[in-house]
């Protein structure tokens, strides 16, 4: 399940974030991907 936003989001903090995420998936992590899959299902 996604997670919320906090009221005042630290949007550079979620950027490096979501670029770890994305790196990780890239190099072949599965929670990662799961983590990718439960926001974006295939279609």
């Amino acid at each position: 399940m996604p997670k919320t936003l906090p009221d005042h989001p630290n949007l550079e903090q979620l950027r490096k974030q979501a670029k770890e995420l994305r790196k990780s998936a890239i190099n072949g992590d599965t929670e990662a991907m799961k983590a990718i899959n439960a926001i974006f299902p295939a279609s």
